[in-house]
C-alpha cells in the first residue's frame, strides 16, 4: 500500500466547501487559509503519510489525561497527525483514526472543529503569523524558534498563493 495521497483538486475543492466554516478574522480569507494550510502539511495532499510526534507518546510531554488514554488503546498511531491538514487523532474526536487516513472529507471537518476550537477560540490568534505559530507549535510566541519562523514564512506564502490570480490551478479565492 502506497502512501495516502489526494489529487490537489479535492482538496482544494474541500477547502472551498469548508473554509467559509472557519472562524478567522474578516480580512482572511477561510477557505485560502485551509488550502495553504494543507499546502504546508502535505503539499496539497501530495503526502498524508501518517507523522508521529513523539510529545504525544508515552513519555512525551502531552501524554497524559486523554491522550495517554489512546496511546494505550492505540499506540502509537494515538501520536500522529493525519491527512492533508494532518490533525492529531486527539484533536479530530469523534472522528476516528481510520477516517483521517482513508477520507480526506472527515479530516477537513476535524481540521475546521481543531482550528474554530483551539486556534482561534483558545489561542486567539487573530493574524495569518499568530495562527501559523499556533498551528505549527501550539502557542503565540513573542520570539518564535527558527522553525516555527519558517512555517510561518512559507504559510504566510502559500496563503498569498492561494488567494492568486484568476485561473491559477492553485487559487481558491
Amino acid at each position: 500500500m502506497g502512501l495516502p495521497q489526494y489529487a490537489k483538486s479535492v482538496i482544494l475543492e474541500l477547502c472551498r466547501k469548508y473554509g467559509p466554516a472557519l472562524h478567522t478574522p474578516e480580512d482572511i480569507n477561510g477557505a485560502a487559509l485551509m488550502a495553504a494550510v494543507a499546502q504546508n502539511e502535505s503539499s496539497l495532499g501530495y503526502n498524508c503519510a501518517p507523522r508521529f510526534e513523539p510529545a504525544y507518546y508515552f513519555g512525551g510531554l502531552y501524554c497524559k489525561g486523554d491522550q495517554l488514554e489512546l496511546c494505550e488503546k492505540y499506540g502509537r498511531a494515538a501520536a500522529c497527525s493525519y491527512g492533508p491538514w494532518q490533525v492529531m487523532a486527539i484533536n479530530a474526536r469523534p472522528i476516528s483514526i481510520g477516517q483521517l487516513i482513508s477520507d480526506p472529507e472527515a479530516g477537513a471537518q476535524a481540521f475546521v472543529q481543531f482550528f474554530n476550537n483551539y486556534v482561534i477560540a483558545g489561542k486567539r490568534a487573530g493574524t495569518i503569523s499568530e495562527i501559523a505559530q499556533v498551528y505549527n507549535s501550539g502557542h503565540i510566541a513573542p520570539n518564535p524558534a527558527p522553525g516555527v519562523l519558517r512555517y510561518v514564512h512559507d504559510l504566510q506564502a502559500a496563503y498569498i498563493d492561494a488567494q492568486g490570480a484568476e485561473g491559477n490551478a492553485s487559487s481558491i479565492a
